[in-house]
């Protein structure tokens, strides 16, 4: 197996992402924002046009984004040790490259604080968001038995929770937590605006959610959120954007 070594000769970690994929993007936003993306190997895995995932060799079994913290041996007798989850990932990094870059998670115990609990917030919107598009979305309709009603109170839950999100913000500045830099959280709330408006057709940064229209209008210009439209199988999309319940 060879490996790929940063700038100080030390091996890069591995990562695995979709590239356009809801919790991927909460990653590769937040290594591009601390200015580390050069230190690990980002692996690009991709769905085909029969919209099954083509992973390339050598990627462990497991959803995306997934971190390689330690590399099998050589002999492959010690397995690799992996990380799986995106917020698990995200914590980890900011952990480990402390000295690097501004701090993400925040600065002091009530930042951080504050940073985690918006955090919760999103991922339970996140959960309700998940639920309407499998309800909603025409890419599900061979999957799922849809319930409209079930789509509509998922929908109306997530945007209960954004407003939610709102409310416990910073308004000060165009940032969730700390006003003029983002941090894990705006990264986090970032791809979710994005995804959905990109994939689903779903635009969470309405006059709606005043509050994250703000923190969208001020991210989406950085170099850290460019969307990779190329890389989205635009049939996919197509389907995808029929949405039942809106």
């Amino acid at each position: 197996m060879s490996i790929t070594t940063t700038s100080n000769n030390k091996p890069k970690l591995r990562l695995w992402v979709l590239s356009w994929g809801l919790f991927p993007r909460r990653v590769t936003i937040y290594l591009e924002e601390k200015g580390i993306s050069k230190d690990f190997e980002v692996i690009p895995v991709h769905i085909g046009a029969d919209g099954k995932m083509n992973s390339p060799p050598g990627k462990p079994n497991g959803t995306l984004p997934l971190l390689e913290i330690s590399p099998p041996s050589s002999d492959e007798a010690t397995p690799g040790r992996y990380v799986y989850q995106s917020i698990a990932i995200l914590e980890y990094i900011e952990e480990v490259y402390a000295g690097r870059g501004p701090s993400m998670l925040g600065a002091t115990p009530e930042e951080r604080a504050q940073s985690r609990d918006l955090v919760a917030v999103l991922d339970e919107a996140v959960t309700f968001l998940t639920c309407y598009s499998h309800h909603a979305s025409g890419i599900y309709t061979p999957l799922v038995v849809q319930s409209p009603d079930t789509a509509r109170f998922a929908l109306d839950r997530a945007h209960k929770m954004l407003s939610q999100l709102e409310k416990m913000s910073c308004w000060d500045g165009p940032y969730l937590v700390r006003s003029k830099q983002p941090m894990i959280v705006d990264c986090v709330a970032m791809a979710t605006v994005q995804f959905y408006a990109n994939v689903y057709g779903v635009d969470l940064a309405s006059e709606k959610h005043p509050r994250l229209a703000k923190m969208y209008r001020a991210f989406r210009g950085r170099e850290s959120a460019k969307w990779d439209a190329v890389a989205v199988p635009q049939g996919m999309v197509e389907v995808a954007k029929r949405m039942s319940v809106k």
